[in-house]
């Protein structure tokens, strides 16, 4: 889920995507503190930091369960979180096994277009191309932005081709 999202709303919001969707399989929720207020956006990013480790470990209990593919929708500062476990898990050297990770979308990231570029090079080029749905008028990124000093999010980019060449 994103900043300013409260467990319930993220639960509930996860339930009606799996519901709309009818999409095959069992979804699975991952959250963490939010104070859920738009003056928290540093609490909240905190806690996203302090929940990678874990969701690196839910990611990884994922990948070896019994489910053909595991798919991911992360959402705004979920995005942040998403990208970091994955980055953790391929520099741990152990890897899920090959063709196990699903589709990955990314929607709206509230991520720096910078660190974004990092963390994607101490990725490397993914096997399947990561899903990026941008957004031009996403408060929670106008607020991010803003907060950052005007630096580009992943999220409003516009350049679409840079993106494209990152995987």
């Amino acid at each position: 889920h994103g900043f300013n999202t409260m467990f319930a709303e993220a639960v509930y919001r996860g339930a009606q995507l799996a519901h709309d969707s009818q999409a095959p399989g069992v979804p699975v929720v991952f959250t963490w503190a939010s104070r859920g207020q738009a003056t928290a956006y540093v609490y909240d990013l905190n806690s996203a930091t302090a929940a990678r480790d874990g969701l690196e470990h839910t990611l990884r209990l994922l990948l070896r369960s019994n489910a053909e593919k595991v798919n991911v929708l992360a959402h705004s500062m979920g995005n942040w979180v998403t990208v970091e476990a994955f980055r953790q898990i391929r520099i741990s050297g152990d890897l899920p096994p090959a063709g196990r990770i699903g589709t990955i979308v990314l929607a709206a990231p509230d991520i720096d277009i910078d660190v974004f570029k990092a963390q994607l090079r101490r990725f490397g080029k993914p096997q399947k191309p990561f899903y990026v749905v941008l957004s031009k008028d996403d408060r929670a990124l106008f607020l991010s932005r803003t907060i950052a000093g005007g630096v580009t999010r992943v999220g409003d980019s516009s350049d679409t081709a840079e993106l494209t060449a990152l995987g």
